[in-house]
């Protein structure tokens, strides 16, 4: 299934931007489980950066507090189809 994964990335204070990575993954409900696991792993281990369906991810992106304890509030990106991110930008 070709699938659009959003999330913010940032320093907390400097900059932010969007970023749209496309995936190619079994269905968006698995993406949503299977990413969860592997940024917990590594948001909690001594190397942060990941690689998930052939893209490298820094797992600081994806929690709350950045405190890098595995209490911190995971933030899922969010998931769409390729047609729903078509639809949504009005294209």
């Amino acid at each position: 299934m070709k699938l659009v994964l959003i999330y913010d990335v940032g320093d907390n204070c400097t900059y932010w931007f969007e970023r749209t990575v496309p995936i190619e993954y079994e269905s968006a409900e698995t993406l949503i489980v299977d990413f969860e696991n592997v940024a917990k792993n590594a948001y909690c281990s001594d190397k942060w950066d990941f690689v998930f369906a052939g893209h490298t991810f820094d797992a600081y992106n994806f929690f709350e507090n950045n405190t890098f304890d595995k209490n911190d509030d995971y933030i899922c990106p969010k998931i769409m189809t390729v047609d729903e991110w078509f639809n949504q930008r009005g294209i």
